[in-house]
């Protein structure tokens, strides 16, 4: 597909990719909803196809297939969607009335995969996250029997296959993101500034903050954009608060799971498992994320175990809905601000709060007692280090305590 608009702020991104796709024969896009790895990977794709055209590799072309109209399938499902885009009719024979042959035919994914052998052709298979056990058993398959393919999947996790590259898909810097709001403003907004410095001093801070807000992720911002028109940037800066009821005005033609913000993380919840979905809205009681020894001491209770809290994490963070940050002890986990509102909902949709809150209490109530004879001497520096990064979490269990008390 030919997109209806440039493309922003991915210049090291291509550059990455195709160096990874030039030795690598599985390359796999993940990041969360909405950050843009269907439209990089059409880019990367279309940027093969050029240079591939002139060294005469490629020969039989590069085609996008779409598995998001699939609700769950089977590899045979999803080789049926593949040989469809391809136009590769399946002329397998089939036995004759009231004959049981010895021999069995082959299936709809092995077919595929020989009509393939000798094709030397890029796929790239888009959103495989909600049948990503079966992508990643024809995946296999194809590589395995057709020499001459290569394969460049997109979901919110890898496939997991051996040899794969995965490759992540991160939200915009700022300024790039502040570009891509303001070209998308203007586009809607008559009379909007395209120059990210045109704006009055109170309207760019609008701006960078609706951006910083939003995470730097293309969707969001896209949706905010169309929202200038009737709200300006400083009200809707303001209504981010409410950022579910505002931005819910997509594009014709999108997916559903791409018109409203909370659609694009309702996709990504339905795909999680039951524990899953207790570890991230618990997660969400952190401000500004968490090391693993909090995730555990808050998450754990009714539903999951402390011992299976890292597993559960690791899953998230497979799934992109969790983000892995260095910190003063090593790995920091946090929530995207989107996804945070989004798992705070349901925590007091699913329930009590007042649990997880106490068990976030008692955590940081520990680590303040701990630290507080360590503040003093030579050891004070990794102890003020780690307080500063949990500096949040500690304004959060205060606040907790003083409403505690006063209840």
């Amino acid at each position: 597909p030919v997109p209806l608009t440039p493309l922003v702020g991915r210049r090291q991104a291509l550059t990455d990719l195709s160096r990874l796709l030039a030795n690598t024969r599985l390359v796999t896009l993940t990041g969360p909803g909405g950050v843009g790895k269907t439209r990089l990977a059409v880019a990367a794709a279309t940027a093969e196809r050029d240079s591939a055209s002139q060294a005469g590799e490629l020969v039989d072309g590069v085609w996008l297939v779409e598995f998001s109209g699939i609700r769950a399938g089977t590899p045979a499902d999803l080789a049926q969607v593949v040989a469809a885009t391809l136009g590769i009719r399946d002329d397998a024979p089939r036995p004759l009335p009231g004959i049981s042959p010895f021999t069995t035919t082959p299936s709809l994914p092995h077919r595929l995969a020989t009509a393939l052998r000798d094709r030397r052709t890029l796929l790239v298979l888009d959103n495989c996250e909600h049948v990503v056990d079966a992508a990643a058993e024809l995946t296999d398959l194809l590589l395995r029997t057709a020499p001459g393919l290569r394969v460049l999947a997109t979901g919110q996790e890898p496939l997991g296959l051996a040899g794969e590259a995965m490759f992540l898909v991160e939200p915009l810097q700022p300024a790039d993101a502040v570009r891509l709001f303001m070209e998308r403003a203007a586009a809607s907004t008559p009379g909007f500034p395209r120059d990210p410095d045109a704006p009055d001093e109170p309207e760019r801070r609008a701006v960078a903050e609706i951006c910083r807000r939003l995470d730097g992720i293309p969707l969001a911002l896209e949706l905010a954009a169309t929202r200038v028109r009737a709200l300006g940037v400083r009200e809707l800066a303001v209504r981010l608060n409410d950022r579910f009821r505002v931005l819910t005005f997509g594009q014709r033609g999108a997916p559903a799971r791409q018109q409203t913000l909370r659609a694009v993380i309702d996709w990504s919840w339905e795909l999680l498992g039951a524990p899953e979905r207790i570890v991230l809205r618990r997660l969400a009681a952190h401000t500004d994320g968490c090391d693993l020894a909090a995730a555990e001491a808050v998450c754990a209770g009714e539903g999951v175990a402390r011992d299976e809290v890292l597993d559960l994490v690791t899953r998230l963070v497979d799934r992109s809905l969790v983000v892995v940050v260095a910190g003063p002890t090593g790995p920091r986990y946090r929530l995207l601000e989107s996804v945070a509102a989004y798992a705070t909902e349901r925590l007091h949709e699913m329930e009590d709060p007042t649990a997880v809150r106490d068990r976030h209490l008692l955590h940081y109530r520990a680590l303040a007692e701990q630290a507080e004879p360590r503040l003093r001497g030579a050891g004070q520096r990794p102890w003020l280090a780690r307080l500063d990064a949990e500096a949040g979490n500690l304004r959060t269990a205060l606040d907790e305590a003083v409403r505690g008390a006063g209840a």
